[in-house]
């Protein structure tokens, strides 16, 4: 991604901190700062793809590793701060609103390293914002000696069968199995003060028990089972285990209730799943001794079984912005020994942003095993391919590029498209080359993704293509969103050039008989902003026949 990119992350980040140290000292204009992150946060998704950030102790980086943030005090305590509060990574889907923005920044802008701004944490905030376009990767903090994160129950799980939709035979059968493990757990903590009947562990956490067994006390007298309880208490369970067995009993019945949940087009049910991946993070967890246990069987995951109930699950699903967020769980949390299996059992799901979360899902699962992208890449199958470039994405690698840019030559459009969105972050005149050549594809989406490229990176010489397209282009040829498209590309690659060119395109005396013209090329020079607004003065004074689209693009102000 170019360097003006990272430069509008930068400044949204840094309005962000100065937000966040308005609201701490009670000094300085907030709302002036929330919306200038909302206007930078929009910038970047204009000019790039979805915006991911990775947060840690000391600054918010891109996934690629490029610093987002500097070292004021502002931007430092940002960073301590939400890091504390358990956010570990953000991402920001391309549709997202202005509304769900300002959101956005009211949550992450809040003090959180002050106790007394209330009772919620960032989980609960979170939820409570209605966040749809905009996902945070939050980390429990771990449960140590004084915690207040909650604590409950191994035996909660038997409960929650009885209260949550019944799963076929063959699964509650399975999963009553996976109970006496879960349950033997639970039994072991009906006292804090640990005796030579009870578990090592008991023994080892005291406190942690006494909590647990007050925790199951309240939800046995209640009448619901929380999800986020239930979170809790596999994640318990596996972190005070006391062999290898029963880590392997509960991840294979957990397993299979999100195998069941996803069937059932219940995507939330893999949220079962995020806090056990937490073990494998020997930062967090550095003394857990079943790393290799879990990984182990955590490899179920890209059995066919699975993926089949996540193609039946999808098939009537209108709405698939919930799916993203559990692909990209089961992805990450694949062994990345078998992340070709499951790019090519992945291929064929229906929505690109289904396979772009699959893809960074398994960029996760190489990382964490210090594979390099390129892994996947060499060794994906033809099916496999689309996700295995859509990774690619998030590379810099350079030496790839000869062997990402040998497959445009496919007959099929989308490998053609993910090979261009693989190469996002490269620069060289191959690109170039083959982004101009692209912009003839006879697949819309292909040209749309070429056209990208050439905006961020300002090629000229696509510039005078883009420019004729739009000139000589009609709807019955292409859609007036390519126009659209192409007219604002063509003011962000050659802003003076460009202006000049819709100006042109604008006073021509039959720009009144191809209304789609007219509109792409004001949709083009209102894009411009400031540079375009006398060119737009000019064209409502000449050409009364389009003073009506001009007024109401300005908002009805002229």
């Amino acid at each position: 991604m170019p360097l003006a990119y990272n430069e509008i992350l930068k400044q949204a980040l840094g309005e962000l901190g100065r937000l966040a140290q308005s609201r701490r000292l009670r000094q300085g204009s907030p709302e002036a700062h929330a919306r200038a992150f909302v206007q930078a946060m929009r910038r970047a998704i204009d000019v790039g793809d979805a915006v991911i950030l990775e947060v840690a102790h000391e600054a918010i980086s891109t996934p690629g590793g490029a610093r987002l943030t500097d070292q004021e005090p502002a931007n430092l305590l940002l960073c301590h701060a939400l890091f504390a509060a358990g956010l570990r990574g953000l991402r920001v889907e391309v549709d997202v609103s202005e509304a769900e923005l300002i959101r956005l920044v009211e949550l992450l802008g809040r003090d959180w390293l002050n106790p007394g701004h209330g009772t919620e944490n960032l989980v609960t905030a979170a939820v409570n914002s209605q966040l749809s376009a905009a996902s945070l990767d939050i980390l429990p903090k771990p449960t140590v000696e004084g915690s207040s994160i909650l604590v409950g129950s191994a035996s909660l799980i038997g409960e929650l069968v009885e209260r949550v939709p019944e799963p076929d035979p063959d699964a509650a059968l399975a999963i009553g199995q996976g109970l006496q493990a879960l349950k033997a757990v639970a039994g072991r903590a009906t006292s804090w003060r640990p005796s030579q009947e009870e578990s090592a562990s008991a023994a080892a956490h005291p406190r942690e028990f006494e909590r647990l067994h007050r925790q199951l006390e309240s939800i046995r007298g209640g009448f619901d089972v929380m999800e986020d309880t239930v979170n809790g208490v596999l994640f318990e369970a596996l972190r005070l285990s006391t062999f290898d067995g029963e880590v392997d009993a509960l991840i294979e019945h957990t397993i299979r209730h999100v195998r069941h949940e996803l069937a059932m087009g219940r995507p939330s049910g893999v949220g079962l799943l995020r806090r056990p991946l937490l073990l494998l993070d020997n930062t967090l967890f550095p003394d857990w001794p079943y790393v290799a246990t879990l990984q182990q069987a955590l490899r179920r995951l890209a059995g066919e079984a699975l993926w089949s109930s996540i193609l039946s699950g999808l098939r009537g699903t209108a709405d698939m912005e919930a799916w993203r967020g559990a692909l990209f769980t089961v992805a990450s949390a694949i062994a990345s020994e078998d992340a070709g299996v499951v790019a090519e059992r992945a291929g064929a799901l229906p929505d690109r942003a289904l396979l772009q979360a699959v893809a960074d899902g398994l960029v996760v699962s190489l990382r964490r095993a210090n594979r390099p992208l390129r892994t996947l890449l060499l060794t994906a199958s033809d099916v496999g391919m689309r996700i295995a470039l859509l990774a690619m994405s998030r590379s810099d690698d350079a030496t790839v590029v000869e062997n990402i840019l040998s497959r445009f030559s496919s007959d099929d459009p989308r490998v053609r498209e993910a090979v261009l969105v693989a190469l996002r972050r490269q620069q060289s005149p191959r690109i170039k080359e083959t982004a101009r050549n692209a912009l003839g594809d006879p697949t819309e989406a292909v040209r749309l993704e070429a056209l990208r490229y050439l905006t961020v990176y300002r090629d000229a010489e696509g510039a005078a293509i883009v420019a004729l397209r739009l000139s000589s282009l009609t709807l019955r040829e292409v859609s007036q969103r390519e126009l659209n498209a192409l007219a604002r590309a063509l003011v962000h690659i050659r802003p003076v050039e460009g202006l000049t060119t819709l100006k042109t395109l604008a006073m021509q005396p039959e720009i009144a008989s191809r209304p789609e013209l007219a509109e792409a090329v004001l949709t083009g020079l209102f894009a411009s902003g400031s540079l375009g607004a006398s060119v737009l003065d000019e064209v409502g004074l000449a050409q009364p026949v389009l003073r009506s689209r001009i007024r109401a693009m300005m908002g009805g102000s002229r």
